[in-house]
């Protein structure tokens, strides 16, 4: 009987003798019956992170589903791998802590037994150490991803992704209000309505940036504080609500940002000022196509294994891996630099000549490529800094 078949029996078993059903149980470990169903099968195992907290639903230990080589503790003897793991790569405590981004207190609990990492400090030591997760922990189950955090991380990378794309739409309102409306713009008003003075488009264009980096810088933190945190019991749900909290943000600013221009126009139209007479193709083609490159780069950066956009170097088509990297990398530059294009293009004052028509062009492809050649070169760093960690274990 292989270990696989094994747990999942035992898992059967605990389940009938409370009289749960399936789906109650799933409810009870907020994942879908349908996994429970491949565990009590044999067809996958849980993680050991679901294998303590079935333990605890149980009332039992976790080594009632993990067999042990010798007859300690199961967490004694996690804690013990982690330490020798820890000493034979010359890090102490603190510094381990530092590099899997958690507290000291934290890795000294692991290291006595008192407590157990859950599956994602697990995976961050494999990765560490390029060392196999089923000699730390001894079985093959911490190699399945927990649902819930699939589930997370595919929503956070959408959410992200259209956030970066909604963050656009203000700071593009406002720059292409500078190229066809008067140069007077944005009005300043009284608490009477009056305008009090004329302003620049520079304003415009400054009220246009604030705009973007509250829903891009936003929309940024909410990944980083909900997708990468390590607390499984953040769920998809809170995810895209929070996103879709910054995109009805995003849509409020964008919609503000129209509602200025409009009544800024017809305050201009009655004040007689003239709209500009140069011709406006250049600017506007200077915004179109760096609003191109920003969407390519929000693709890349979040969804990097794409086959439709992405930079072909020959190094990325060594592995997935190299492939992900390379284009993540160079699409936060992409993404970047055409944000970086379309603010200079709405505050420059004078028409655009064709010299700056050709570097909106191709300033962002020079930028990318020289990003995917630094891409490989940081990429074979973190590689070898990985394999000088791996030797300390021969």
């Amino acid at each position: 009987m292989n270990a696989m078949r094994e747990i999942g029996e035992k898992i059967a078993k605990k389940r009938k003798e409370k009289g749960w059903t399936q789906k109650e149980l799933a409810e009870k470990l907020y994942v879908s019956d349908k996994n429970v169903s491949k565990w009590e099968c044999g067809r996958s195992v849980p993680d050991v992170f679901m294998l303590k907290r079935m333990a605890d639903l149980f009332g039992v230990k976790i080594e009632y589903f993990v067999k042990l080589e010798g007859d300690g503790d199961f967490m004694t003897d996690v804690g013990i791998k982690i330490r020798s793991c820890r000493e034979i790569a010359g890090y102490s405590q603190a510094e381990f802590a530092e590099r899997l981004r958690t507290t000291e207190q934290n890795v000294i609990d692991w290291e006595n037994g008192e407590a157990l990492p859950d599956v994602f400090y697990l995976n961050k030591m494999s990765e560490l150490f390029d060392f196999p997760l089923e000699e730390l922990i001894g079985f093959e189950a911490i190699e399945r991803t927990d649902v819930n955090v699939e589930k997370r991380t595919r929503a956070g990378k959408i959410c992200l992704t259209l956030l970066l794309l909604l963050a656009l739409a203000p700071l593009l309102v406002a720059v292409i209000a500078r190229i066809f409306l008067p140069a007077t713009i944005p009005a300043h008003y009284d608490s009477n309505g009056e305008i009090t003075r004329w302003g620049s488009s520079k304003e415009l264009v400054s009220i246009g940036g604030i705009y973007f980096l509250i829903v891009a810088g936003g929309g940024l933190a909410v990944y980083l504080a909900l997708v990468r945190t390590h607390y499984p019991e953040v769920k998809a749900w809170t995810v895209w609500t929070a996103g879709a909290v910054f995109a009805a943000v995003a849509i409020a600013l964008t919609a503000i940002s129209v509602s200025i221009v409009r009544k800024d126009y017809a305050a201009c139209v009655e004040a007689g000022y003239l709209l500009p007479e140069h011709s406006k193709f250049n600017e506007l083609f200077c915004v179109i196509v760096s609003s191109l490159y920003a969407f390519c780069g929000a693709i890349c950066i979040f969804i990097p294994k794409n086959a439709v956009i992405g930079v072909r170097i020959p190094y990325s088509f060594v592995g997935e891996k190299e492939w992900a990297f390379v284009n993540a990398f160079t699409g936060a530059f992409m993404y970047a630099v055409s944000v970086g294009m379309i603010v200079i293009t709405g505050l420059l004052d004078l028409p655009l000549n064709f010299g700056f028509l050709c570097a909106a062009i191709f300033v962002p492809v020079v930028v990318t490529l020289v990003a995917a050649f630094a891409s490989v070169k940081l990429h074979k760093k973190i590689k070898a800094d990985k394999k000088r960690e791996r030797e300390l274990f021969k």
